[in-house]
């Protein structure tokens, strides 16, 4: 395993396969316990050397995980998720996905954690693809494996460190709000008194100021 994990970060929005993949790079680096170093660029990269560089985040896992052992049951979940589970996410057929993966785990249920601190390079991958929707389904318990199993992943640590930090990422690149214009004071003029003015004014003749007596109504 490396001891530092160099990936390059575009900006990323939620709901994207670019941020998914963030989110299983900056995951394997929390698990791993490699060190996360990171620059912004064009996509989300792993960056082994000056020479080489993995944009396929499950590829880069399992460098990450030094996978290099080939594990004949590792490699057919992963395989699915690459075409049953990560595909129909992006293109939001939601319920599909989610009984994909229940129907995987049913069939291959070695593979996936039964203990939070025992997460493993297959779980980072379906966690990072099934984060975002499944943490808000409507009705999760339509998928009982499937919620057992991210119920337990949920409680890992590192794993929510990992989310959290891309998540940071997210709010250093956006934009703050503009805040409303305060409105402008409205002034309002003393409207002078007038002052008769004998050389400029005229006045009627033959008429008297008289005292008004409040008695005569």
């Amino acid at each position: 395993m490396p001891a530092a994990v160099k990936i390059t970060l575009p900006k990323l929005s939620a709901n994207t396969k670019p941020f998914a993949n963030a989110l299983k790079l900056s995951m394997a680096a929390q698990v791993t316990g490699s060190k996360l170093v990171e620059t912004a660029g064009e996509a989300v990269t792993l960056v082994v050397s000056n020479d080489l560089a993995l944009t396929d985040a499950n590829a880069a896992l399992k460098y990450i995980f030094n996978a290099t052992t080939f594990d004949i049951l590792q490699s057919i979940v992963i395989e699915k998720e690459e075409t049953l589970v990560s595909p129909l996410v992006i293109k939001r057929r939601i319920d599909q996905a989610f009984q994909n993966v229940e129907e995987i785990i049913s069939k291959h249920g070695k593979a996936f954690t039964k203990e939070s601190d025992k997460v493993t390079i297959v779980d980072v991958i379906y966690y990072g693809t099934l984060f975002e929707t499944f943490s808000s389904a409507k009705e999760p318990s339509k998928y009982p494996l499937l919620a057992a199993w991210f119920d337990i992943v949920s409680k890992n640590a590192k794993m929510i460190a990992g989310i959290e930090y891309i998540k940071e990422q997210i709010n250093k690149g956006a934009k703050p709000k503009k805040q409303a214009a305060h409105a402008e004071k409205k002034v309002t003029k003393e409207i002078p008194v007038p002052v008769f003015n004998s050389a400029t004014q005229k006045i009627t003749a033959n008429i008297e100021a008289k005292t008004i007596d409040p008695s005569v109504k």
